[in-house]
């Protein structure tokens, strides 16, 4: 019936289904995630979702599901973020979310959501980024070569470039 339809979906678009139980802290996830992030079991409370989060990342996911949890229009959230892998490096996420139910003195009690790897255009954007910036740095310089004192080695060019590359300025 339905359910298996929502898996099909689930299974067709790539996507990570979440519940988060709000009154016991308990979350569910698709059994994909475990598989993404190569772990062995997927995080049960949000603690310990938020333990396997960027640490720049956790206030903005934290500030999102707050907000969410107390706004008028139904509780929407939206935010990007990374959850550490296995073995250390960090992919991208799109985690949009949805509290949906409430305890009678208006509490969210449920939230549920969906999580996106979008990791590949998280590093199409980066390589975007340090393209445009070698073009300036090197535009820039190429505008200062035409000055008397202007040397090919010159230390401040390289270092410009050098730093913009590595994402250091």
């Amino acid at each position: 019936g339905r359910e298996a339809l929502l898996r099909l979906a689930f299974a067709i678009t790539w996507l990570i289904f979440w519940e988060h139980d709000i009154a016991t802290d308990r979350l569910d996830w698709s059994p994909r995630l475990a598989a993404v992030l190569g772990l062995r079991a997927v995080p049960e409370t949000l603690a310990d979702a938020l333990a396997l989060l960027h640490p720049d990342d956790v206030p903005i996911v934290v500030g999102a599901r707050i907000a969410a949890a107390h706004a008028d229009d139904g509780g929407l959230f939206e935010v990007e973020h990374r959850f550490r892998h296995a073995d250390g490096h960090y992919l991208w996420f799109h985690s949009k979310g949805k509290v949906v139910e409430w305890d009678a003195k208006g509490r969210p009690v449920l939230a549920v959501g969906t999580l996106a790897d979008i990791s590949e255009r998280k590093e199409s954007e980066l390589l975007l980024r340090i393209q445009h910036d070698f073009a300036e740095v090197l535009a820039r310089n190429l505008a200062n070569a035409a000055t008397p004192n202007y040397k090919a080695t010159d230390i401040a060019f390289k270092t410009a470039l050098f730093g913009r590359y590595c994402g250091f300025t």
